[in-house]
């Protein structure tokens, strides 16, 4: 049977996420192998010799790993032969879902597959995986060079937090999101605050706060509802891929008081590349002493970027600069929307709620217009879906306010 790992979490808590990523470190396969010693069986990849030894009628043997791809895998495995990875994605779901013969399509996948790792079969590859030895069918997760240096989620989050907190300020874990491409934790600093008028001016929050799901949100946090005040307040967001989908980030934040949309702010964002030096064919064991000086690291870096991110000082130079564009008016809203929406790949459903939540937003500005986008990241259930909204926030802004010009 093929393991059963959890890989994915929306909204969840803090303790949620450390739970999970403590039960995938127990599952934990990194492996380098050559091309010569990987294959495709049945869609399935196996690894010659990579699982632990078994007991045999003759003795003791080295068995191989089978592991079943993810969509993740199936991606990093056609970037790296040169596959187009809408042939590959095709071969091993819309031939079944055509009504094709499984084993027809297994085997056009493999024999694809396998072909070009053998063009190459000394070329060495790290493969990311889950796998629990003697209980059948693991998962591969990533397929990446042998010069990638992970930095594993549990890892990088539990030096990340402790480098924020020695920089002195209070922090609140609000929003909680992991797939099988990253781990995304946003972190409030609710008494870090500013006035915003020009980017809140006539802004009503799409959300009903009456409703007890909402009401048990903002009381978890400590938050009451808001008067008034167009407030905002810092933050920052932790995130980090063990798949090879984009570097370790503690990037900054500004949420809105009234409704918790939160508007990431890409450029200033502290970032770390996962490459290393080439690591030699076999499994790998990353030693205490190279995790504890990565930890180290991270915890300084992190600490000087929540101090820069969670100032007042840092908080209203953003603001100012984001009010600047905020306030300019749009005089053609289904035109701006439906522009946005095709430059941002926004699919027919999503520009939908992104208009419901303009107009109940009540904001006929390019602010109004990045607010939507921003509010429809808190509705959506995919979590990386969710990051693509708030990761797109100012270039939204940027991008309305040059349509309305």
């Amino acid at each position: 049977m093929p393991i059963e790992v959890t890989t994915s979490l929306r909204n969840a808590t803090l303790g949620d996420l450390v739970e999970t990523l403590k039960s995938q470190q127990d599952l934990r396969f990194d492996h380098v192998a050559s091309g010569g010693r990987l294959s495709f069986k049945g869609g399935n990849l196996v690894i010659d010799g990579a699982a632990d030894a078994i007991l045999t009628e003759t003795g003791v043997a080295s068995g191989d790993a089978v592991l079943r791809p993810t969509d993740v895998f199936d991606g990093g495995i056609a970037e790296r032969l040169g596959i187009p990875v809408k042939y590959l994605r095709r071969m091993r779901a819309e031939a079944i879902a055509n009504g094709l013969d499984p084993n027809e399509y297994a085997d056009l996948l493999d024999a694809n597959v396998n072909t070009w790792l053998k063009a190459d079969p000394d070329r060495k590859y790290l493969i990311r995986g889950f796998l629990a030895p003697g209980e059948g069918e693991g998962m591969a997760r990533a397929f990446l060079s042998n010069a990638y240096a992970p930095y594993d989620n549990l890892d990088f989050l539990l030096a990340a937090l402790a480098g924020a907190r020695e920089a002195g300020v209070n922090l609140d874990v609000v929003g909680v999101d992991l797939s099988e491409r990253r781990m995304r934790v946003k972190v409030a600093c609710p008494e870090i605050a500013a006035l915003a008028p020009v980017l809140l001016t006539n802004y009503r929050s799409p959300f009903d706060d009456t409703t007890p799901e909402r009401a048990l949100a903002l009381e978890s946090h400590g938050w009451l509802r808001p008067d008034d005040r167009p407030t905002v307040f810092a933050g920052f967001v932790i995130g980090n891929s063990e798949t090879g989908n984009g570097s370790w980030s503690i990037t900054p934040q500004i949420t809105v008081l009234a409704c918790r949309n939160g508007m990431t702010i890409k450029v200033d964002a502290l970032r770390g590349v996962h490459i290393g030096a080439k690591l030699d064919e076999g499994s790998v064991v990353w030693s205490g002493e190279t995790q504890r000086r990565s930890a180290n690291l991270i915890s300084s870096q992190a600490a000087d970027a929540v101090r820069s991110f969670c100032s007042v000082e840092y908080l209203e130079a953003k603001v100012a600069e984001m009010e600047v564009k905020a306030g300019v008016k749009i005089t053609n809203p289904t035109d701006t929307l439906e522009r946005v929406g095709k430059q941002f790949g926004f699919s027919q459903a999503e520009q939908d709620l992104i208009l419901a939540d303009f107009i109940s937003g009540g904001q006929s500005t390019a602010g109004g217009v990045m607010q939507a986008v921003t509010s429809v990241a808190q509705r959506v259930s995919d979590p990386d879906r969710a990051a693509d909204f708030e990761d797109a926030a100012l270039d939204v802004l940027e991008l309305a306010v040059k349509l309305a010009g």
